[in-house]
């Protein structure tokens, strides 16, 4: 009778297990611990099969294993790990979210396989932020993203996976969020700053205690490069198209005596209940193949972020574009508190279905039957889905036609009036430069009449003044002369006058 299948994270199993050794004998129960991969927010199934021989008190045992099994730890881990489709998950405003346990903000956009946190614009900025901290004291997270764009030799800025104190998300200038934080931070930035390529990074790894700036962390920084940025022209490029990055943060190791007389690694674990000191190591998988290159080796975190911090820490993805711009994708997030259950997860992710089997059976049937079926409904939904969207298309492409046959015959009234307006504009515009050049044409030959009037009159005048001041003095000697002569002329009269009295009268 195989019993149980447990998450192997429950590390209240494994006392459970060591507490009732006696029921876990090979004749009746095995304690096998396949590990739990499941997606949903639930205690592990305890999956049982029964047989006739089953005793009572073993039965009673089970009950109330299952009835005290612990979910705090697994329950939260899985809450906070989500993966497409996300066509079901809507909040109160009828949007798509990627977890109830999550939150959207800045220009994230929600599709169905995946979450834009930034378009290929310019100077956008947006973000995922869990609700829930991680509760846990060491942790396993994967996130597969995708950076893509239109642009050639010119994109950016990049993005950043967060595990932070903060239970909101503050917006900033640092990928979208602030360089003021107490956590750690996995910096993918794409874009190469000329004044910072001594000590650019594509995966960069940031820790900061709360008070240290931007500049100083990236010189401090950790990391590797890669090629984790997609041209959306190229031939190759597709949706599947991505990359993983992840770390790992678990218990420091400490050196100690080997019983070989070599020294051997071990965990450091807190004294009298404490917290101990963590260590970090990121992995990266630029192609997503599922081949991990390590990214940054392990380091220790500093003593603030113990595993207190770690259990009371929020995730958070974020990217920004500035004057340079690139689609920022995150496809799916992977959140594990065991990093072998992690990876074996992941190598299991791209397992069958269900396994192809030999022969003719009726489990074997059934199976397929199963499988037809749901292909057979997936199907009818995607006919049914497409049927929709191609109508929602058609009625948009028809108020689209329509609104722009209004938007035309509105244009065209507007030209008429345009040509009208500009008709009557011109004509006005004749009119008046036509009457304003004659008034000025008249203003202008009067002034110059009057001024060619007033130059004769000048000129007439000054050169009768030039002549009679010429002739003044030659005229007196005639004058006296005639007069003279004249006076002679009258004595002479005079005397023949009275000479001829005499004569004709005596």
């Amino acid at each position: 009778v195989p019993f149980p299948s447990v998450c192997r994270q429950d590390r209240a199993s494994d006392q459970w297990i060591r507490f009732f050794p006696s029921l876990l004998s090979s004749s009746s129960l095995d304690a096998r611990r396949p590990p739990c991969l499941g997606r949903k927010s639930e205690c592990p199934r305890i999956r049982m099969l029964f047989s006739r021989t089953t005793s009572p008190s073993v039965l009673l045992w089970v009950f109330f294993f299952v009835a005290w099994c612990p979910t705090g730890q697994t329950k939260q881990i899985e809450t906070l790990s989500f993966a497409a489709p996300f066509g079901s998950l809507l909040n109160s405003q009828g949007e798509r979210q990627v977890s109830r346990n999550w939150r959207a903000s800045g220009s994230t956009a929600v599709q169905n396989y995946f979450a834009r946190l930034t378009p290929d614009r310019q100077s956008k900025k947006g973000a995922l932020w869990a609700t829930r901290a991680l509760g846990t004291t060491e942790v396993s997270v994967a996130l597969k993203f995708r950076i893509s764009g239109q642009g050639k030799k010119y994109f950016g800025d990049g993005m950043a996976l967060w595990l932070t104190d903060a239970r909101n998300y503050r917006a900033g200038d640092f990928h979208g969020s602030t360089d003021k934080f107490k956590g750690i931070g996995v910096i993918l930035d794409t874009f190469k700053n000329a004044e910072m390529l001594n000590y650019h990074k594509d995966v960069t790894v940031v820790v900061n205690e709360g008070q240290t700036d931007q500049e100083t962390l990236l010189t401090a920084s950790l990391g590797c490069n890669g090629d984790v940025r997609y041209h959306e022209d190229r031939a190759d490029f597709s949706v599947n198209s991505a990359s993983r990055v992840k770390f790992v943060i678990e218990p420091s190791l400490k050196k100690g005596s080997g019983t070989g007389g070599g020294e051997d690694l071990e965990r450091t674990q807190p004294k009298g209940g404490g917290r101990g000191s963590l260590q970090m190591t990121v992995y990266l998988d630029a192609s997503n193949s599922g081949d991990y290159k390590q990214c940054a080796p392990p380091f220790d975190l500093p003593a603030t972020l113990d595993q207190t911090w770690l259990s009371r820490a929020y995730l958070g993805i974020t990217a920004s574009t500035g004057q340079l711009a690139d689609n920022h994708d995150v496809l799916s997030l992977g959140v594990f508190s065991d990093k072998e259950v992690h990876e074996e997860a992941e190598s299991s992710a791209d397992e069958a279905k269900f396994e192809i089997g030999a022969g003719f059976s009726e489990d074997r049937f059934v199976r397929i039957e199963q499988q037809i079926n749901s292909l057979l409904a997936k199907f009818d939904y995607l006919e049914h889905h497409i049927e929709h969207e191609l109508v929602a298309v058609d009625d948009h492409v028809r108020t689209t036609v329509e609104k722009l046959a209004k938007q035309e015959n509105a244009a065209e009234k507007r030209i008429d009036v345009l040509e009208g307006q500009v008709l009557a504009n011109v004509e006005n515009s004749l009119t008046d430069r036509i009457a304003n050049l004659e008034g000025a044409m008249r203003d202008a030959v009067q002034k110059r009449m009057k001024s060619v009037e007033q130059n004769t009159v000048n000129t007439i005048t000054a050169t009768v003044s030039d002549k009679l001041k010429n002739a003044r003095g030659g005229w007196t000697k005639p004058f006296v002369f005639l007069v003279i002569i004249d006076c002679l002329a009258a004595v002479f009269v005079y005397r023949w006058y009275q000479k001829f009295k005499k004569d004709h009268l005596l």
